[in-house]
């Protein structure tokens, strides 16, 4: 198709731009006859780099054609009259200078958009000089030619002439105007950002030197055809511009014909019906052509491309790019159901009105424009269709499915779910044909809907999350009612914009049916709707707040306050109505409202709360003064507060505390309207100013609502955080307190000093008040200084590093061992002093105060008591009060550790003789003292049979950890049947002083799980058994059977997942003996014909229990099969004897059902290692000769929980189903022969897998629409 003339050329010559714009024209026919790929480089300037110096053009292809030579070449451009002499000027400036090019291998080529009837005797005469390799000269009559080769160019230069071209377009030209607004760009991203593997298959064809079909299916044609073209736009500089000098978008049958007889390899996009053209004819001529599809296209190909939806985040972070805001970003995303045409018409890229319009009666669609949402495979959402729509579901339902198989559709189906694609853009185009009728049906079946109250809430709170198994289930699913929730809002928020029938206020009609639903005296039914509360508060504010304002009065309310149980944790319904309050907080003229509303709650809430979710909460993130979530500015905000102050000082004052700087604070988005406020949505953003300005005011508040001793501390604790210039009000608060008791005022001191001393100590770094501002606190803080003596320094007692007003000396800052020993020295000279003054009955008392009473217990000891004071100390042996013993044991302790053992029990043989304590008493002293084999051996030497089984029962496991305190301390608990300490301690035998075999072998065989003296406050210390039996593991000359039997009597320490140390002896006994695995099966399972589990005589619930556990974990985690090689082989007879014997036994128990099945899981461990899964020949002959339904149905069983759990992000999809499947699928082919039977497992197996996989599917494309 000739369509640009040599005329053409010369007359565009004369035009300016044709000189900067031939380079680009050359660029590009090169580019559509040689592929990219022959193409080392290709420097072409154009436009305004035409007059950069140097070649106008330099080309290294290793293929060329008739007008591209191969290999090096240069070229020069010309489009004056002076033909020649502009081509001898060049040649010699050339010739002259190559620019480091070497002329014997490199052609010279002469271009000149003029008619030029010498140009063949110029370039021969050129040659004739040898010096270019060779020479060129290609005049306005060649280029005539070499455009005929290209016609995807010469249709981009007739464009570009204004010369008309019917019924084709240039690909690149078409992505211009279809992506372009004014100075908005439509980005190709957006359309391939989250189609990465589609777009690489698409460019892997297009690369292709050969002719192929390829169908690309989206939501519309032109969303597919837009993806074929964003695809090439996507791709690096050079790959993109060869793709794009080739393509063509074809508008008609018969220009696509023409185009088909190129002999130039072209990339022809049909926008028509293909159907009227020969592709093949297309195809032979190794033209590639690319079909945009829509829904309507069904038919299941190889090349077909399905493009699945965009994801939202690359929508957001793509519109971003062309200023929308991320907020706006985010509800265009949402309301336009990833559909890229509605997202164009959203944005006004596109006027054009969608095709689904005129392709069926538009009143068919009002039933689901009104409901918008539905779930087919709920029996009450299937009648509400069949109440509006007036005919049967099924009949409704496929009228529905020929809508969303149009070339355009407004509908998405997601598995059982169905909804609009968007919500806006169908009420532009129906809403015109909703009547009267259709409204007044939607009221009824609004409030029919929206009233159900949820009957889980019949149910006790234990049993609410499985209120499916006792089938208490909403008739209509919560997708129904939001999508009733989503039209309410849509009619009162957006109606203004749509032809409704004016016989109706919107609004007044919205507000009707939310107050008619709200009004009803159900005490759950607000707490029903849950996440459509939300909704249903955007749908109409007014009505919400008040109603919920009447809950609250009425005491309904405090349903959201109850508490229910979980599979993990325990909750309440409460997060939803706070997210719908935080929802209408962003609305100014609601705020008020919410913040009283939100006041009520805190006043009525229990004090703990089971999630972060609390009334309050939500107020500190309404006002935060970095990050605050609502439209409301500074002054309005601090109008609202004011009223909060005077109606809630103290929620005012708490919540001003939580505003003021804090270096760890941190926010989260709350919930946002979703198209009330579209036009005012924006991300939060404050000025330093504005934060100033807020911090200030809630400084200033909190001095003003400051009226008590505990807001005084609380005000105090904040001067590091406030604006400097804010201080001296704060002193001068807190000065007024000054009348205050001397308690009060010691608290108030000391929370100065805590300051002061921690700044004064770090003065040197960035964040410290400097010391002007310190000594001014300071003295502020001396007028509240305690006289008394204990309230002036109780501070040194009450943390481990407390910190002085004067603050650490620098000169020790960093020595901490200093810094210790200058503490310790305070703390004895203040003991020293209230011992003093005080007595000995203050310190305990004291030390009964503080959170820690061994620091008094400690600093006591350093110093010389006298008997009598000592006597007072030692008879805190004989108290119940669990501080009291922690001091007297610390005291101890520390005399021990200053004194000396001998000391310490030279004092206890005084003790002893006095005959005052009794022997539970007098052991707390011994159990003060390091435990080791020393005291052991002393203890020994008592001869007293009470303080020794005092001294035992109590000893809490913390001892020396060399083998013979060890040894002898397990021996003990043994003996006073402490089975768990004994575990312990030789648990803790250190590598290179190990316990002996013997040793330990035998008081595990001596120790009795069955009878325990264990304190409350001991637990097994797993880590360390396990470790036990791992060095026993390790041993040489271990008794494997008794060890087998160890391990089975403690086999609770092993992990019952099957990680970690695992009972190696006992599965070995078990690889060898049937027996015992029969006996392990019958301990948790019951013969087929035995209605009740016996249990033995005198065996408790608990043994029982125990003995059930151990068994099944046994069972469940047993991997060694019999016969098993460390290479991985099997021995064949020896498995097949185990199973034969395990199955006879079984026969005779009358459980060979479960045994079957027990025996198919064991088959399914065998281990591969890092290998991919597989079996040897001996697993798959056993189960194709034995083929019983158990054991099928155990091997699979195990297979499958083989592969192990899955995270996956919401919007992934099945695809680790699908490599599953694919995995099991080539094991059923591999086996279809040999082991059919095996096969039908594998095959099973996958089609599980692919079922599942596209579950996942649907899953994710909701998530995917949906956020």
């Amino acid at each position: 198709m000739k369509i640009v003339t040599s005329t053409d050329l010369k007359q565009w010559a004369d035009r300016i731009e044709s000189k900067s714009l031939l380079p680009l024209l050359i660029r590009k026919l090169i580019l559509a006859g040689i592929d990219i790929e022959h193409i080392s480089k290709i420097d072409f300037p154009f436009g305004d780099d035409t007059n950069t110096g140097g070649y106008d053009g330099d080309l290294e292809s290793e293929k060329g054609n008739l007008f591209v030579p191969t290999g090096n070449s240069v070229w020069e451009f010309g489009v004056t009259e002076r033909k020649k002499e502009k081509a001898n000027n060049d040649y010699e400036k050339r010739k002259k200078n190559p620019l480091g090019k070497i002329p014997k291998e490199t052609t010279y080529v002469s271009v000149t958009l003029k008619k030029y009837t010498k140009r063949k005797n110029w370039a021969e005469e050129k040659k004739l000089e040898k010096f270019w390799a060779d020479v060129r000269f290609y005049d306005a009559i060649d280029m005539e030619h070499w455009l005929e080769l290209a016609p995807s160019v010469e249709i981009w230069l007739a464009r570009h002439l204004k010369k008309p071209v019917s019924g084709v377009q240039c690909g690149e030209d078409y992505w211009q105007q279809w992506s372009t607004k004014g100075s908005l760009k439509f980005p190709h991203n957006l359309i391939v950002g989250s189609r990465e593997s589609q777009t690489t298959t698409l460019i892997d064809l297009l690369k292709e030197n050969i002719g192929a079909l390829q169908y690309v299916k989206a939501n519309t044609k032109e969303e597919s055809l837009a993806f074929i073209l964003a695809s090439i736009e996507s791709q690096e500089r050079e790959l993109r511009h060869s793709l794009q000098n080739v393509t063509l978008v074809v508008e008609n049958p018969e220009t696509f014909r023409q185009l088909s007889e190129s002999k130039s390899q072209l990339i022809l996009i049909p926008k028509f019906r293909i159907d009227d053209v020969d592709i093949n004819a297309a195809i032979n001529k190794k033209h590639k052509v690319i079909i945009p599809v829509s829904n309507s296209f069904t038919a299941r190909r190889e090349n077909l491309i399905v493009l699945p939806v965009v994801k939202g985040e690359v929508l957001r972070k793509n519109l971003e790019t062309i200023g929308i805001n991320r907020e706006q970003a985010d509800l265009l995303a949402k309301n336009s159901g990833k559909d890229i045409s509605v997202l164009r018409r959203s944005l006004d890229f596109s006027s054009k009105k969608p095709s689904w319009l005129e392709t069926q009666k538009p009143t068919i669609l009002i039933p689901f424009l009104l409901l918008s949402r539905f779930d087919s495979s709920v029996e009450g959402d299937r009648e509400i269709i069949e109440k509006f729509s007036k005919t049967s579901f099924d009949e409704y339902e496929k009228k529905l499915n020929e809508i969303l198989h149009y070339d355009e559709t407004p509908i998405y189906n997601v598995g059982k779910k169905w909804r609009l694609i968007s919500h806006s853009d169908s009420w532009l185009y129906l809403s015109k044909f909703i009547t009267q009728e259709d409204l007044n049906k939607f009221y009824e079946i609004a409030v029919e809907v929206l009233s159900e109250t949820n009957p889980k809430y019949d149910l006790n709170p234990e049993k609410r999350y499985m209120a499916s198994f006792y089938n208490a289930v909403p008739k209509y699913s919560s997708y129904l009612k939001k999508g009733i929730c989503e039209s309410l809002i849509v009619l009162a928020v957006l109606s203004k914009n749509y032809d409704l029938s004016p016989a109706i206020n919107p609004e007044h009609y919205v507000n009707k049916i939310v107050d008619h639903i709200l009004s009803l005296t159900d005490k759950n039914l607000l707490r029903s709707h849950a996440n459509n509360l939300t909704l249903l508060a955007e749908a109409a504010p007014d009505v919400f707040l008040n109603k919920l304002e009447k809950h609250i009065d009425e005491g309904s309310a405090s349903t959201f306050f109850e508490e229910e149980e979980t599979i993990l944790n325990r909750t309440n319904d409460l997060p939803y109505l706070l997210w719908a309050l935080e929802a209408m907080a962003w609305m100014p003229q609601f705020l008020t409202k919410v913040v009283r509303l939100l006041a009520r709650l805190i006043n009525l809430s229990p004090k703990e709360l089971p999630t972060l979710n609390t009334p309050y909460n939500s107020l500190v993130s309404i006002f935060r003064i970095w990050y605050p979530q609502t439209n409301a500015n500074a002054d309005e905000r601090v109008q609202v507060l004011g009223i909060l102050k005077r109606e809630n000082p103290n929620i005012a004052f708490s919540l001003f505390n939580s505003l003021v700087y804090s270096h760890h604070d941190h926010a989260s988005m709350n919930q946002k309207m979703r198209w009330r406020l579209f036009s005012e949505t924006r991300e939060v953003s404050v000025t330093t100013q504005e934060v100033q300005y807020m911090h200030n005011h809630a400084i200033d508040s909190m001095i003003e609502l400051t009226d008590s001793f505990s807001k005084v501390k609380i005000l105090i604790e904040k001067l590091p955080d406030m604006n400097w210039t804010k201080i001296d009000q704060v002193l001068e608060c807190v000065s007024s307190f000054t009348s205050e008791s001397e308690e009060n005022k010691a608290l108030i001191y000391h929370s100065f000093r805590k300051i002061i001393g921690h700044h004064r100590t770090y003065l040197d770094t960035n964040w410290a008040l400097p010391e002007s501002l310190l000594s001014k606190m300071e003295g502020t803080a001396i007028t509240f200084k305690p006289t008394d003596t204990i309230l002036a320094n109780s501070y040194l007692f009450e943390d481990h590093h407390p910190i002085s007003i004067s603050g650490v000396r620098k000169e020790i800052k960093d020595d901490f061992r200093k810094r210790e020993e200058e503490l310790n020295e305070k703390r004895k000279k203040l003991i020293s002093q209230i011992l003093k003054e005080y007595g000995v009955e203050k310190i305990i008392e004291l030390a009964k105060s503080v959170e820690n009473p061994y620091l008094y217990a400690h600093a006591l000891a350093s110093i010389e008591v006298q008997e009598k004071q000592e006597s007072k100390i030692l008879d805190l042996l004989r108290s119940k009060d669990e501080k009291e013993i922690w001091f007297i044991k610390a005291y101890i302790s520390a005399k021990e550790r200053n004194k000396g053992r001998d000391f310490i029990l030279k004092k206890f043989g005084r003790i002893l003789s006095n005959n005052e304590y009794s022997g539970r008493e007098v052991a707390n002293y011994l159990l003060s003292l390091v435990a080791n084999a020393e005291l052991f051996k002393y203890l020994d030497s008592l001869k007293n049979d009470e303080i020794e089984r005092a001294y035992w029962l109590n000893q809490d496991n913390w001892m020396a950890n060399d083998s013979n305190t060890l040894m002898y301390a397990a021996k003990k608990f043994s003996e006073f049947k402490r089975p768990i300490s004994a575990l312990n301690v030789m648990g803790k035998a250190d590598k290179n002083d190990p316990l002996p075999i013997k040793f330990v072998i035998g008081l595990l065989d001596e120790l009795d799980l069955s009878q325990s003296n264990e304190p409350n406050t001991v637990r097994a210390d797993h880590y360390s058994i396990r470790k036990l039996f791992e060095d026993l593991h390790d041993r040489d000359g271990v008794d494997e059977d008794k060890m087998a039997e160890m391990e089975f009597k403690f086999l609770f320490v092993f992990d019952r997942l099957g990680h970690g140390v695992q009972p190696r002896f006992l599965y070995l006994a078990i690889s060898k003996n049937p027996e015992v695995y029969m006996e392990l099966i019958k301990s948790c399972y019951k013969s087929e014909n035995e209605k009740v589990r016996k249990t033995k005589e005198n065996s408790t619930k608990e043994y029982h229990r125990l003995v059930f556990e151990n068994a099944y974990s046994i069972l469940s985690n047993f991997n060694l099969i019999p016969g098993l090689q460390k290479d991985g082989s099997i021995i064949k007879q020896d498995l097949q004897r185990w199973i034969e014997k395990l199955r006879e036994l079984a026969t005779k128990s009358n459980r060979l059902s479960i045994t079957d099945q027990k025996i198919g899981e064991l088959l399914a461990r065998y281990p591969n290692g890092n290998k991919p899964l597989f079996f040897p020949e001996i697993i798959y002959d056993i189960i194709e000769n034995l083929n019983t339904k158990d054991l099928k149905l155990g091997f699979s069983i195990q297979v499958f929980n083989r592969q192990g759990a899955t995270t996956r992000l919401p919007d992934m999809g099945g695809s680790i189903e699908r490599a599953r499947a694919e995995l099991f699928n080539g094991l059923a082919e591999e086996t279809k022969i040999s082991h059919p039977n095996v096969s039908e497992i594998f095959k099973e197996i996958a089609t599980n897998y692919e079922t599942d996989a596209k579950r996942e599917d649907i899953e994710a494309l909701h998530n995917i629409i949906e956020y």
